[in-house]
């Protein structure tokens, strides 16, 4: 028998009490659901902002610079340099001189190496695996990042609301940063480079 303080709740009423456990566990389900679906992305070559200025490959790359101005890229692997005119989008010059302490065009302490052929006379700062970085982010709405997914490690680029996806499958990262002005991206790993732009569509 029922005591006599027992109140009746309507039916409305008990199955909202039984279901306030239940909604918040299946709102926290769905969310921790959505945080393992990978964003919606795309390749960097469908970019209305971004546009591929010069790539290739190079063995044992370790450094890259930009000219002050950046119109040239300076780029130190083990058998020398090559200086890439980003302008005309093809290599302008090349020296066979492996890099050592005591070569005369390297600056370590300073990360400086001298350029080669139409910048002979100019020191570029570079950044490798001596050390240094570029710029990640361009504000809080660019940035760049590089992310584990399985078996490999993927670059990115956060434009806005779009994600572009650089590349995959990167061997030994060396660079990805933007420069100094934030019109370029620059992205080098021990075997390859790239080089994008920013441009108004």
């Amino acid at each position: 028998m029922l005591g006599p303080n027992y109140a009746f709740k309507p039916i409305a009423e008990q199955a909202l009490c039984s279901n306030q456990n239940i909604v918040p566990q299946r709102l926290n389900a769905a969310l921790d659901l959505m945080a393992t679906i990978p964003e919606l992305r795309q390749l960097i070559e469908e970019s209305p902002s971004w546009r591929r200025v010069l790539s290739g490959i190079v063995g044992g790359l370790t450094e890259v610079g930009l000219s002050q101005d950046e119109g040239h890229l300076l780029i130190v692997s083990h058998s020398g340099r090559g200086l890439y005119d980003l302008l005309q989008r093809l290599r302008v010059a090349r020296d066979g001189s492996v890099p050592a302490l005591s070569s005369p065009w390297i600056s370590e302490a300073n990360r400086l190496v001298r350029g080669i052929g139409p910048r002979a006379d100019e020191w570029f700062e570079c950044v490798g695996l001596w050390g240094g970085a570029l710029a990640s982010s361009l504000g809080p709405d660019v940035s760049v990042e590089v992310r584990g997914e399985g078996d490999v490690e993927v670059a990115l680029l956060r434009d806005g609301s779009c994600v572009w996806e650089i590349t995959r499958a990167i061997t030994e990262m060396r660079v990805f940063g933007f420069s100094r002005s934030g019109s370029l991206l620059v992205f080098a790993a021990s075997g390859e480079f790239s080089v994008f732009e920013r441009f108004e569509s």
